[in-house]
C-alpha cells in the first residue's frame, strides 16, 4: 500500500458505519512518512455555539504485507480486513469489538431472515481477516487483534448491539445468540440476544427503531408491544435495555441486569478482565474480587497506540 490512505475509525465514517466514542481527528496511515507529526485544525464556532472541537490529521506508520486499500466515496482508505485488524489492535477491546461487529455487518450484508447464510459468510470473512492478521505475526497487538476479531458478531446491526456483545462477554454471561429465529405462534422473530439457559430475551431500544415523527413512533412502539407480548407468551421474558444505556458506563449496565435479570449471570465465570484492558498478565491479586469500576479505568479510555509500531510517544498518535 503507497501513499496516505485514510484508516482506523476515519475510515469507519467515511463507510458511512457507526464508531464508539468518536473523536474530530481524521486517522491516515503513511508506511513511508519520515514524521507522525500531523496537521491540526482549529475548533469551528458559530453565533457563539461550537460545532467541532480541535481535531489533528493524526500520521500513522503501519505496514505488513497484507495491508490493502480501497476507494469509497471518492477518498483512499484501508480495504474491510486492514480496517478491522487496525480496530482490533489499537482501539480498546469495547471499541474494537463493537466498531469490528459493525463492520462484519456490512461486508457480510447480514439479513435476518437469512441467519444461515448471513452465519456461513460471517465465518467465510473472519477467516479472511485472521489469515491477515496472522501476516503481522507478533507485531504489538497482533494477539488482541485475532481475540477481538473472533468476537465480531455479524448479527449486531448497531453500535449499541455491538457494545453489547462486548458486555456479554465481559461480565460472565451465560450462553447466548444474537438474530436466532424464535417462532411465536404464525411468526418467526429474531430476538437481538437470546440467553436460553436463562430464557431471557435481550432487546435494545434505540431511536433508530422508534423513528423520529410522531406517527412513526406511536407506531414502532406498538409493534414493540406486540413482539414483546408475543415473546412473553412463547415463553421468553423480554428485557429491554435502552441504548444510552447500553453505551453508558459498563457498571451501571451491570447493576441494572443484575436487578431487572440476575438469572444470565453465571457465577462460575465471572467478570473477565481481559475484556476491559487487553492485557492478558494482571497484576498480582487484581482477580481476586475486582470489580469493573474498582481500579480499572473505563472503556474508551485505552492508551493501546502507545505501543503501535513508528510510534516515539503518545503524542505521535
Amino acid at each position: 500500500m503507497i501513499g496516505r490512505v485514510v484508516a482506523f475509525e476515519s475510515a469507519l465514517v467515511i463507510r458511512g458505519l457507526p464508531v464508539l466514542d468518536r473523536s474530530p481527528d481524521v486517522h491516515v496511515v503513511a508506511p513511508n512518512s519520515r514524521s507522525t507529526k500531523g496537521m491540526r485544525f482549529p475548533a469551528v464556532s458559530f453565533r457563539g455555539e461550537l460545532i467541532r472541537g480541535p481535531a489533528r490529521l493524526a500520521i500513522h506508520r503501519l505496514d505488513h504485507a497484507g495491508r490493502g486499500a480501497e476507494i469509497a466515496s471518492g477518498v483512499v482508505l484501508t480495504d474491510a480486513a486492514t480496517t478491522a485488524i487496525d480496530l482490533a489492535r489499537f482501539r480498546s477491546p469495547r471499541e474494537g469489538v463493537a466498531e469490528v461487529s459493525v463492520l462484519l455487518n456490512r461486508v457480510v450484508g447480514f439479513k435476518r431472515e437469512d441467519p444461515a447464510g448471513g452465519r456461513a459468510r460471517e465465518s467465510e470473512i473472519k477467516a479472511d481477516w485472521l489469515r491477515v492478521a496472522g501476516e503481522i505475526g507478533r507485531a504489538p497487538g497482533a494477539a488482541r487483534a485475532r481475540r477481538v476479531i473472533g468476537a465480531a458478531d455479524a448479527g449486531c446491526e448497531s453500535i449499541a448491539e455491538g457494545v453489547l456483545t462486548w458486555f456479554l462477554r465481559a461480565h460472565g454471561i451465560r450462553p447466548w445468540r444474537t438474530q436466532v429465529p424464535t417462532s411465536v405462534g404464525s411468526r418467526v422473530l429474531y430476538p437481538d440476544v437470546r440467553i436460553d439457559d436463562a430464557g431471557v430475551a435481550l432487546e435494545c431500544e434505540g431511536q433508530k427503531k422508534l423513528g423520529t415523527d410522531g406517527r412513526e413512533v406511536a407506531r414502532n412502539a406498538h409493534a414493540l408491544m406486540r413482539r414483546s407480548n408475543e415473546l412473553g407468551a412463547a415463553g421468553w421474558r423480554v428485557v429491554f435495555l435502552p441504548a444510552a444505556e447500553i453505551l453508558g458506563a459498563p457498571r451501571v449496565l451491570e447493576a441494572r441486569l443484575r436487578q431487572v435479570a440476575p438469572e444470565i449471570f453465571d457465577a462460575r465465570r465471572g467478570l473477565d478482565l481481559w475484556w476491559f484492558t487487553g492485557v492478558d498478565e494482571m497484576p498480582t491479586g487484581a482477580r481476586n474480587g475486582l470489580r469493573a469500576d474498582d481500579e480499572w479505568p473505563e472503556p474508551g479510555r485505552s492508551d493501546a497506540r502507545e505501543s503501535a509500531p513508528g510510534s516515539s510517544s503518545r503524542s505521535d498518535w
